[in-house]
């Protein structure tokens, strides 16, 4: 799911779709995947792909630290 993500919120072989690839991030993110969370939680911070939302921002980014993820590895 993540990994799906990636490839539409960069247009890599597929597409750009950051809606899309959004839905894909919370798929993963609701099965405890740190790295959708924190994406996620910079979309919300940024307002890419979605409106801008300071406090879904925090809860996904917060969740993502809380389980050692630091992110940057997958932008």
């Amino acid at each position: 799911m993540r990994d799906l993500g990636f490839l539409l919120w960069r247009g890599d072989w597929l597409q750009r779709n950051r809606e899309e690839a959004l839905g894909w991030f919370y798929e993963a993110a609701v099965r405890n995947d740190a790295p959708s969370m924190y994406m996620l939680g910079q979309a919300f911070e940024r307002g890419e792909g979605v409106a801008a939302d300071p406090k879904l921002a925090a809860f996904w980014l917060g969740r993502a630290t809380e389980r050692g993820y630091r992110g940057g590895a997958h932008r």
